[in-house]
């Protein structure tokens, strides 16, 4: 289920195209994939503030298992990972750069996401068994980007084509089975096991998508590109427009569903 779809608008320059459209890729192929999950939520551009500072997070997806975070727009192009956990990109003229750890990043988003709920317990006392252990983070990488590594890479980080697999065997609760249970570890430490992980009710996931939704922050020049005003030249985006169908098919089916059998003649 789409709880916020994807909204940001194209940057208004080619400076940071390729994680915008990383972003709205991602974005789209989560939303195919578990658009029709009835216990699966789905947030894109989550924006959350706790403790002074604000988090902007690519991709929530809430189940009955937790929650799994994904950043999606910060690995694109050529990078090199140095054995100590150092990334640097390297630009044509400029050379090697380093920048900000996207696995560090997600890392405090989830810590931040985590301390926001635990500050409202009252607000989300349903879900009061929800612990650190119910948090897992992902990084992508864009399908046009190439590391070069110094050592092993990170279980977080794995191609954004196998992010789905990663996620569904989270959701389906098989890491005992599932390859990419490995790619699965929450936080700084490799010490959290989804076995034995208690599954969240209906209703705590109901409770956690609403203030979800009633945290989010807005950002204050935001416009909902999804729904973009009538004009002669401009046109609605691909993203937007799969989303309205995939939407559109989900309530169709789960309509269907709800309809009963007709009593035999």
């Amino acid at each position: 289920m789409i709880a916020k779809p994807f909204t940001t608008p194209p940057p208004p320059t080619a400076r940071g195209h390729a994680a915008w459209q990383a972003r709205q890729e991602m974005a789209f192929a989560l939303d195919l994939a578990f658009v029709q999950h009835q216990d699966v939520f789905l947030f894109h551009g989550l924006r959350i503030e706790h403790d002074g500072r604000r988090h902007s997070i690519d991709h929530v997806v809430l189940h009955r298992y937790g929650l799994t975070l994904i950043e999606s727009g910060s690995v694109t192009g050529g990078l090199t990972l140095s054995a100590s956990g150092q990334f640097t990109r390297t630009h044509p003229i400029a050379g090697p750069k380093p920048i900000a750890s996207p696995i560090d990043r997600v890392r405090r988003q989830a810590r931040s996401l985590f301390g926001l709920l635990n500050a409202h317990r009252r607000e989300v006392r349903r879900t009061k068994h929800l612990g650190d252990e119910h948090f897992t983070v992902l990084v992508a990488m864009a399908d046009r980007s190439h590391i070069h590594y110094q050592d092993a890479p990170p279980p977080e980080l794995i191609r954004a084509e196998r992010v789905n697999s990663a996620v569904h065997a989270h959701v389906q609760h098989t890491p005992g089975t599932s390859s990419f249970a490995s790619f699965i570890r929450f936080m700084r430490t490799a010490r959290t096991s989804t076995l034995g992980l208690r599954q969240l009710k209906s209703a705590e996931l109901s409770v956690l998508h609403g203030f979800m939704l009633a945290y989010h922050k807005p950002a204050p020049s935001t416009r909902n590109f999804s729904m973009p005003p009538s004009s002669p030249d401009r046109t609605p985006s691909l993203y937007a427009i799969t989303h309205k169908s995939l939407s559109a098919v989900a309530r169709r089916e789960n309509t269907v569903k709800s309809k009963p059998a007709p009593d035999p003649q």
